[in-house]
């Protein structure tokens, strides 16, 4: 007799288990491919939530629209900002498969910085290590017709509290 409660409730309880799961997955499904980035970078973020919010990365995004936005905001920068560097190199090369163009200009700020133009003069050597690894072009030039390396030579001037030389390395390669 006590074992079709505790079925019931059991029975009940692997339900709500399941509709639970299945709202984390549609949530995942329809968030950005950015602001899943921006979940899997910051600090407060729970380590599963980092975790699901890549792994969405990965099975649910990027569509063709998704690519066409990225590409607008040079949005290959966001991706190679991933803490796992390794995991930003896996998501970058499938993103380009679908079409991700590193060397995007950004036209949501009217920089037009492409991803490593970004990094370099955001003094970034991991992030401008991998897009070059990953074929970004050095000689891509600005809405201004500055090369990466020009941005960072003109930053070096104007910050010259800044260590650019790794940066400035990379990008004489």
């Amino acid at each position: 007799m006590l074992m079709k409660p505790i079925t019931k409730v059991l029975i009940v309880l692997l339900v709500l288990l399941g509709i639970s799961i299945a709202m984390v997955v549609y949530r995942y499904a329809q968030t950005s491919p950015l602001a899943l980035v921006a979940e899997a970078s910051l600090e407060p973020t729970p380590a599963p939530m980092k975790w699901l919010a890549v792994q969405s990365l990965h099975y649910f995004h990027p569509s063709a629209e998704e690519i066409a936005d990225l590409n607008q905001q040079a949005g290959a920068r966001y991706l190679a900002a991933l803490p796992d560097q390794a995991e930003a190199r896996r998501l970058l090369q499938e993103y380009q498969q679908q079409g991700l163009d590193l060397d995007a200009k950004d036209q949501q700020t009217g920089t037009g910085l492409t991803a490593l133009q970004g990094a370099a003069i955001g003094n970034e050597t991991a992030m401008v290590s991998l897009l070059l690894s990953l074929g970004a072009n050095p000689l891509a030039e600005d809405a201004q017709g500055r090369t990466a390396l020009a941005l960072v030579e003109q930053s070096q001037r104007n910050r010259p509290d800044m260590d650019f030389s790794a940066v400035l390395a990379l990008l004489k390669k």
